[in-house]
């Protein structure tokens, strides 16, 4: 077949293929109150005038549903007496959206800790979060703290955050006094590359019964993020790396030393459908680089780590009975089963509720030195667990997990957290 041939064929086809499907005459966007419709339409990247793509319009529905803001994102198109169609999509937005009220809040390391907390989401209908709080108990703390995604320009953010803390070390025999100052912007490069840089400025002593350690210092910091994931908050598919740079410059004579985390997941749906079987997979870490204070020291056996392990506590830190729980260095990896029992759907109330259960195994390592990290045995956790949809806070995760090192079963225990692992 001659290469005219072969442009006539092809032709023809795409003329046939285009005369059935409709063109799109219009975009209209319905069931937003509060938040401005430019906040919506910007995430919208199908064009006008154009044949109608399905494939893209899920996408544009993801990148509404992925601002965070709404409980539930759908769309339709319309047909119109030319043949066009237009394409609408509704939204439902998030309950409660300001939420002045007393909280409990439960750190896994520290304990209860019970306040009061105004939280403003989508503040003036733009997408920006204030939260403003404080609370005493397991961590006394009181602060500000300011976002918007897509500040000014194409998709500049700012985040501000100043605030005092007081809490007890975790394992080691110190109490911490913090106050600090933190700023930064990002930019998102197309939807899949994001980067951002900023800087902190902190005081923080470590208080102990025969000294003390005081350190100011700011802190410069730069993250990169590649990302793929078609719903952030339960993807399907895709996948998302990480990579973070955190440096501490002293003003004195404290030390300088930089953390690099680094963190890759994958997602891959064995069953499609609303209720999706997704196997998920993340291997992720912490390098300590210069000076290694021992207050800097920390551990695995968390909800973000390892599971199934209870919180260390100084007197175990002190018997050494786990010494391979603590390092300035750790690697992990995880892998997950995740099984949608009932899709996210919107109540009448207008708030989003799912199920979802999880099973899964985690594998970790912890050390001082880099170069011993994995010559030691691992640490497992292995077990089930539920995720609840739930509105603001996106979701609920219990973990129930059986602790194993060394062959043996060493430790059981139910995390709680909000948000998936990874």
């Amino acid at each position: 077949m001659n290469m005219c041939k072969k442009i006539l064929i092809n032709g023809l086809i795409a003329s046939g293929v285009f005369a059935n499907t409709p063109h799109v005459s219009g975009i209209d966007i319905t069931g937003y109150t509060v938040t401005k419709e430019f906040i919506i339409r910007r995430e919208i990247q199908h064009p006008l005038d154009a044949p109608l793509d399905s494939v893209l319009v899920v996408k544009d529905r993801n990148r509404i549903d992925n601002l965070g803001i709404f409980a539930g994102v759908e769309w339709q198109t319309k047909s119109q007496l030319d043949g066009s169609v237009r394409i609408e999509f509704s939204v439902t937005e998030s309950w409660p959206r300001i939420v002045p009220t007393p909280y409990p809040d439960y750190d896994e390391k520290l304990g209860w800790s019970y306040g009061m907390l105004l939280v403003i989401r989508n503040f003036q209908g733009r997408n920006q979060n204030l939260v403003i709080g404080g609370q005493a108990g397991a961590r006394d703390l009181y602060g500000v703290f300011f976002s918007d995604p897509w500040i000014t320009g194409d998709h500049v953010s700012l985040s501000v955050n100043a605030g005092k803390a007081y809490y007890a070390h975790t394992f080691r025999n110190y109490d911490i006094s913090a106050t600090s100052l933190k700023m930064k912007l990002g930019r998102y490069f197309g939807y899949q590359h994001k980067v951002s840089a900023g800087f902190e400025l902190e005081k923080k002593s470590f208080l102990g019964i025969s000294d003390t350690l005081d350190l100011s210092y700011i802190a410069p910091e730069f993250n990169y993020s590649y990302d793929t994931r078609d719903i952030y908050l339960s993807p399907t598919k895709g996948v998302r790396m990480n990579q973070n740079l955190f440096t501490m410059i002293d003003f004195g004579d404290g030390g300088n030393r930089a953390f690099w985390f680094q963190s890759y997941s994958m997602y891959r749906s064995l069953i499609g459908g609303q209720k999706s079987l997704v196997l998920a997979m993340n291997a992720s870490g912490r390098i300590s680089i210069g000076d290694r204070k021992e207050v800097y020291q920390v551990y695995i056996g968390t909800s973000s780590t390892i599971r199934g392990w209870r919180p260390a506590t100084r007197d175990l830190f002190i018997s050494g009975d786990q010494k391979y729980r603590f390092g300035h260095h750790w690697f992990a990896t995880s892998f997950e089963l995740r099984q949608i029992l009932i899709p996210k759907f919107i109540t009448r109330w207008k708030t989003e509720f799912g199920l979802a259960v999880v099973g899964f195994l985690d594998v970790g390592f912890a050390s001082d030195g880099l170069s011993s990290l994995l010559d030691q045995k691992p640490m497992l956790g292995t077990g089930a667990g539920v995720r609840i949809n739930w509105p603001w806070v996106g979701m609920f995760r219990l973990d129930y997990g059986l602790g194993f090192y060394g062959g043996e079963q060493i430790d059981s225990y139910l995390n709680f957290a909000v948000g998936q692992k990874f």
